[in-house]
């Protein structure tokens, strides 16, 4: 291979790792999802430990799931609605390891975007 291609293909893959590296996985997120947190939660409206995700993508941005993801407790004592939202359970989420990495956060998200139906089959 010519200096002239390895470069042009350097330069390709370069100007492609940062979409690929930040891109979202819904279905390493199912796995995730159905690892961590299926125990207490479903995509209906059905409450179990902690309550139905039907529609969470619509009633919450983007930031607001990521932050909530990555640390439960700190949402609980700073923003109102996870006060409010928190209120009617005696368990409460605690902060989750894997929810630590970014793109895990990333991959539940884009998870329960595209999911359709409960997980009650």
């Amino acid at each position: 291979m010519t200096r002239v291609k390895r470069a042009l293909v350097f330069a390709l893959v370069a100007a492609a790792w940062p979409v690929a590296a930040g891109a979202q996985d819904a279905a390493r997120g199912e796995a995730l999802f159905m690892r961590l947190c299926k125990g207490c939660h479903r995509l209906t409206d059905s409450v179990m430990v902690g309550p139905g995700l039907a529609g969470v993508t619509a009633r919450r941005g983007d930031e607001w799931l990521r932050r909530w993801l990555e640390d439960p407790p700190a949402m609980r004592s700073t923003d109102p609605d996870a006060q409010t939202l928190s209120k009617p359970f005696r368990s409460h989420m605690r902060k989750i390891k894997d929810m630590e990495s970014t793109q895990n956060r990333e991959d539940i998200i884009a998870y329960l975007k595209n999911a359709s139906g409960g997980l009650n089959k």
